[in-house]
């Protein structure tokens, strides 16, 4: 009795460290850091359910930065109000991203911009491109805010020099609103839209140099079953 339970209470452990967690978010955990671009509530995130393309569309704020240190407004240079952050994607009916032709810039960033506070504009026009790597997104409760997150690569632009061997992470927040009535609710089978504000930043530098690769945690757990197992198969060959 002792040794089917023990050996029960071993499978169970380690079939729970294997197995995915039910409840699981489909964010890809991304944080933008330094530099980074703000673009605020008067954005839109936009879902065709026809064609799977999402459409995130907003005016950047502000450019953040420590090297070289920049706090800076962006400024608009779009005629009748056009939104100077544009970002275009595929995905499926599950929200898994669809990669396209990486000739086209998924993210456009236009405006003008002083970094160094001397009063006269030093870049302008096109301010960044990429192109979309992944997509991640999460559904909150009712009345709550939805979350979506973006990685992006290949970047040019005026301002591609502060994002050197670097990817671009973005994070969007849509805020529950009532001038949205079909917003996200974790389905990418019918069409919604809601409002968007967010970040744009780096991610962490690539790292070229090998490194350790750490030992899984169901390692161990294989390794606590078997001091468990060994004596009993030591008497069963005896």
């Amino acid at each position: 009795m002792r040794l089917k339970n023990s050996i029960y209470l071993c499978c169970l452990m380690i079939w729970l460290s294997l197995s995915p967690s039910i409840s699981q978010a489909h964010l890809l955990g991304l944080t933008p850091n330094l530099p980074t671009i703000d673009f605020s509530g008067s954005g839109i995130i936009d879902y065709n359910a026809d064609t799977g393309i999402i459409e995130v569309s907003g005016d950047p704020s502000t450019l953040f930065a420590i090297e070289p240190f920049i706090f800076a407004n962006i400024l608009n240079t779009q005629a009748n109000n056009a939104k100077n952050i544009n970002i275009r994607f595929q995905v499926d009916h599950n929200g898994n991203f669809i990669s396209d032709d990486t000739n086209i810039a998924d993210m456009v960033i236009l405006g003008s911009i002083d970094i160094n506070g001397d009063g006269s504009i030093d870049h302008s026009g096109t301010l960044l491109t990429a192109e979309v790597l992944d997509f991640g997104f999460f559904n909150s409760e009712a009345n709550g805010d939805d979350v979506f997150d973006l990685q992006l690569n290949n970047i040019n632009g005026e301002l591609a020099f502060l994002y050197s061997d670097q990817d671009i992470a973005i994070r969007i927040i849509s805020e529950a609103s009532i001038e949205y009535n079909n917003a996200f609710n974790n389905s990418f089978s019918s069409s919604w839209q809601g409002q968007a504000k967010g970040v744009i930043g780096s991610t962490i530098p690539f790292i070229t140099d090998p490194i350790p690769t750490p030992i899984p945690a169901a390692f161990w757990l294989w390794a606590s079953a078997l001091t468990v197992f060994f004596p009993y198969l030591r008497r069963i060959k005896m």
